[in-house]
């Protein structure tokens, strides 16, 4: 489920305080800072009455959504709710609105994570592609990206099935 962080419904402020305690016990985020990105998205595991995994994004226009965060509680850990939420719920959404490409960041020496975002099936940026980006949006300039590579899955294709 994708929840505007702009003007939630009273549901969506009951979703984003479940987004808020997935975020804010592994990364310390505020609820000022939650609400201070366009869209936070959440996976609720009905059987379990619990929400799972948790992630907020930014989107500029058609042109790219960026995923900021993505964090699953640790007891629910390894057990595909990130990919899920992912791939099953925030990618499609985003491809319904007309979004062309869903983009992550990763340090540029996070092996693990380079490996996690292939897996799922994104691959990387272009030069050329995150420098036509950075024309018109500052948070892909060159002094924004250092130390960092963004990955990205383009969302006018068939999504694809998970590997590994």
């Amino acid at each position: 489920r994708l929840i505007f962080c702009g003007r939630p419904s009273v549901s969506g402020q009951v979703a984003l305080g479940q987004v808020y305690s997935i975020l804010s016990s592994h990364w310390g985020y505020s609820m000022q800072d939650v609400r201070s990105f366009d869209f936070a998205a959440l996976l609720r595991l009905p059987e379990q009455s619990t929400s799972a995994s948790a992630a907020l994004l930014d989107v500029y226009g058609a042109d790219v959504a960026e995923l900021f965060v993505l964090s699953t509680r640790p007891s629910l850990q390894r057990q595909g709710h990130a990919r899920a939420l992912v791939l099953d719920a925030v990618a499609p959404s985003l491809a319904r609105a007309g979004v062309r490409r869903l983009a992550v960041s990763v340090d540029d020496d996070d092996e693990e994570a380079r490996q996690l975002w292939s897996r799922y099936g994104f691959t990387p940026l272009a030069a050329t592609e995150l420098r036509r980006l950075s024309w018109q949006l500052p948070t892909f300039s060159k002094e924004a990206t250092q130390g960092t590579i963004y990955y990205s899955l383009d969302l006018t294709k068939p999504l694809p099935k998970p590997q590994g």
